[in-house]
């Protein structure tokens, strides 16, 4: 199960994810975090003040809203 943290856009069930992504709203990041050891693998930079994450419900492509530039990034 995809960790999301913040307002998802409708949930949809989704089979077991790899990865968790988690926004880093002060650093403009969001951490790609590995499911199975809870470790972060990746930081991806995004727009500023990113919130709310949401991810394809075939786990193809994760969309993250950045409040403050009101932007989304993919």
């Amino acid at each position: 199960m995809a960790l999301l943290l913040g307002m998802s856009f409708g949930s949809i069930p989704v089979q077991a994810q790899n990865f968790a992504y988690v926004t880093n709203l002060t650093s403009d990041y969001v951490s790609v975090i590995a499911v199975s050891s809870n470790t972060v693998v990746d930081s991806v930079a995004v727009g500023n003040g990113p919130n709310n994450v949401a991810i394809t419900p075939d786990g193809a492509f994760v969309y993250v809203t950045n409040a403050s530039s009101l932007t989304t990034s993919q």
